[in-house]
């Protein structure tokens, strides 16, 4: 890490501290509303931040890979317990699948200590089981990032035909669904990283760096945005809101909970 851009470290660091703000802000919130999909969501993010410490921290990739397991098939629970509960096939589908490709992602690890970037330069012999690696990572971020993405901007969809919900709640949903949508360009810049094992301290690998951390920053801050809605842009969005009901219970853990649930029955 010493030879790191200083640029990335900083860019780092700005998204490390997104995710460890929502974490925490989602944990609160899941204790206050009694939500536990929040609060598997809040510890996904806590544990991105624990993983990104850890390999700052040079620890053991073992460990490295029990953390950032977890945060990817809790972000896959979350998506399934928020929008698909009682989809019991579904659900096991694609948390079986996120399992599975972790599985594989781990044992090209553990067989040839392959990294993202990669550390050493790639050899035609394991060339063939490094794409296998990365079909298994990339495939296992899309499921967690692209089934959040889809079920966002779809019940943002499902939501404006819904007049009795604030207009506030419906964004916050498109602004997770675009920041998970962007957060998927991830897939396609990772195969731009050198294969020479320079990593981030190449002309090519700090351009690529830069570009994987604009997306995640993106992703941290729509995430922010959307889960913390600062009161002024909330009134913004609530600007021309009319309730049918004048004496509409607008109380903002009721809300939560009673859209939540109603996610559960209708999405």
């Amino acid at each position: 890490m010493a030879d790191t851009p200083i640029v990335i470290i900083i860019l780092a660091l700005i998204y490390i501290s997104s995710l460890l703000l929502i974490g925490i802000f989602l944990f609160y919130r899941s204790i206050r509303t009694k939500l536990l999909n929040l609060r598997v969501l809040g510890f996904a993010f806590i544990g991105f931040v624990v993983d990104f410490i850890l390999i700052f921290l040079k620890a053991p990739s073992f460990l490295i890979n029990i953390v950032v397991n977890t945060c990817f098939i809790l972000m896959t629970i979350f998506t399934y317990t928020t929008f698909y509960k009682g989809r019991k096939r579904l659900g096991t589908i694609f948390i079986g699948a996120v399992i599975l490709l972790r599985l594989i992602d781990c044992i090209a690890r553990w067989n040839y200590n392959f990294t993202t970037p990669l550390a050493s330069p790639l050899t035609d012999e394991s060339r063939i089981y490094y794409y296998i690696f990365q079909f298994a990572v990339r495939g296992e971020f899309t499921i967690g990032t692209g089934w959040l993405a889809y079920s966002s901007l779809s019940t943002y969809s499902n939501q404006r035909k819904m007049e009795d919900i604030e207009p506030w709640i419906q964004k916050r949903y498109f602004i997770l669904g675009i920041g998970a949508l962007v957060f998927l360009l991830q897939d396609l810049f990772v195969f731009l990283l050198p294969m020479d094992g320079t990593g981030y301290t190449s002309p090519q690998g700090i351009i690529v760096g830069i570009l994987l951390l604009i997306v995640s920053i993106f992703f941290g801050a729509t995430q922010l945005i959307g889960w913390i809605m600062p009161p002024k842009l909330k009134a913004y969005f609530n600007r021309d809101f009319q309730p049918k009901n004048s004496n509409q219970n607008v109380d903002e853990d009721l809300t939560e909970e009673e859209l939540m649930k109603q996610l559960m029955e209708d999405v």
